[in-house]
């Protein structure tokens, strides 16, 4: 994620819109990037779902990536 996005990008969104933010989920570039991680032979049989799970993760520690960086 860090190689698409920056961390202030990043801040901007939940995964599903909430608290005032805008929905990743609704990005044209999730899909891609869903399909990406799939065609590694290691996710080939993973679900969306367990995929989107490390995704929500990262977009809620984003706000604080930039204070933990010195």
């Amino acid at each position: 994620m860090s190689k698409l996005f920056t961390n202030s990008f990043l801040s901007q969104y939940s995964f599903s819109g909430k608290k005032g933010k805008k929905k990743f989920c609704d990005l044209f570039i999730l899909p891609i990037i869903l399909k990406s991680i799939k065609k590694q032979l290691k996710f080939k049989n993973t679900s969306d779902h367990e995929i989107e799970e490390p995704i929500k993760l990262y977009l809620a520690q984003a706000p604080f990536a930039n204070t933990n960086k010195k």
